[in-house]
């Protein structure tokens, strides 16, 4: 490799190009150089999962709390891929699991993902659980976009608030425009109120399929018939 190679860290960083970042960064290239849109290297290398361009970018005083244009980091970057190893390595290297001024923290883009693991990882080592964004509310109403019942468990066992609502739309109310029957059980058992009307007047039964088991169950628990029955594909299954 001579001193005319026209990589650059962010090129190495994106592509995982461990021996190209190692020259680079020993001809005393920025780690910390941004693009115009202020993602550096680090940013590049936790989207992309490249675990050992990220410890070495690390090793070499990469600012583990850079915010691009968008307020995201690189922890944000790597929750969001579910990179669970990168996740680790960079609280583990001190990275803010609650960086300030953010438009979503990394437990929101593991929550609306899908990524359960990350999502408990990142709330052991103290992420707000109710942190609340302007897009998407709290991490458990990205979670219900997703219609992931398992980050939504994870993020109630934490203490998440079941009936935290975003301009006057509960979880429940997500969870039932997407007629997942698992998800709605979890919120459900952990006390989320079918009584809950939206910013349109509506309980959240009126925001799933007519006739449908989430209808149905929800149609249930508003009549108060907790412990009961409900017909799903033509088989019995219990509610609760």
């Amino acid at each position: 490799m001579d001193d005319c190679n026209p990589y650059t860290v962010h090129q190495a960083a994106h592509e995982g190009n461990v021996e190209h970042l190692k020259w680079l960064v020993s001809h005393n290239f920025s780690v910390n150089e941004m693009t115009f849109d202020r993602v550096t290297p680090l940013h590049e290398a936790c989207f992309g999962g490249h675990l050992a361009c990220v410890e070495i970018l690390l090793d070499n005083n990469a600012d583990i709390n850079a915010q691009n244009i968008d307020g995201s980091t690189p922890l944000c970057d790597a929750a969001a891929r579910g990179n669970v190893e990168c996740v680790r390595l960079l609280l583990d290297h001190g990275a803010l699991v609650n960086p300030p001024a953010l438009l979503v923290s990394p437990l929101h883009e593991a929550a609306m993902r899908g990524h359960t693991e990350c999502a408990e990882l990142l709330l052991r080592a103290g992420a707000k659980v109710d942190a609340f964004d302007c897009h998407f509310g709290t991490p458990l109403h990205a979670a219900c976009y997703n219609a992931s019942s398992g980050c939504a468990t994870v993020l109630l066992q934490f203490g998440a608030n079941v009936n935290a609502t975003k301009i006057h739309r509960s979880s429940l109310h997500i969870a039932a425009t997407k007629n997942c029957l698992a998800l709605i059980k979890v919120l459900l058992r952990f006390g989320a109120s079918v009584y809950a009307r939206n910013n349109q007047g509506k309980l959240p039964r009126e925001l799933a399929l007519s006739a449908g088991p989430v209808y149905q169950l929800l149609a249930h628990y508003e009549e108060g018939y907790i412990h009961t029955y409900v017909v799903v594909s033509g088989a019995c299954a219990e509610v609760i």
